[in-house]
């Protein structure tokens, strides 16, 4: 299964693993009951239905028609970022997170997002500070316990 010809075979898959029914994802991206069921069954939507599918689903345009990924979402892979199967067990925050997350609209899911990535951020600049006053690598809570 690696061909345009099972589209419809990868989008009900992809709803399933992202946690959608046909129904919930019909609605979210405000399609008609036919349309979607006409993309489960092997029709190719437009270009704006299919990127509204994808970002939907987590998954490239590219997946989703071919079944092969982008060369950059491979490389993001080999770097060690990890795609939508690779996750493994996921704990119960991460389940409750996901769960709070679906139900929120487009507009707020991005901005839970840039939400994310100002927090990983500041945790990024707080470790270059914290390297760059203690060099060993330690941080100020061992030199701290080492003094104590």
């Amino acid at each position: 299964m690696n061909g345009v010809n099972d589209f419809g075979e990868r989008l009900r898959k992809a709803l399933k693993n992202a946690g959608y029914t046909q129904a919930r994802a019909t609605e979210e991206l405000k399609l008609s009951k036919n349309a979607m069921t006409n993309y489960v069954n092997g029709r190719i939507p437009d270009a704006t239905i299919l990127y509204n599918l994808s970002k939907l689903l987590g998954l490239s345009m590219e997946y989703l028609l071919t079944g092969k990924e982008t060369k950059a979402r491979q490389q993001a892979t080999d770097d060690g970022i990890p795609d939508s199967n690779s996750f493994g067990k996921l704990t119960d925050d991460e389940i409750k997170f996901l769960i709070l997350y679906r139900q929120l609209s487009n507009k707020d899911k991005a901005k839970i997002e840039g939400m994310l990535e100002m927090k990983i951020f500041e945790s990024q600049e707080s470790k270059k500070v914290e390297s760059s006053i203690f060099p060993s690598g330690e941080g100020a809570e061992s030199k701290e316990k080492k003094h104590a």
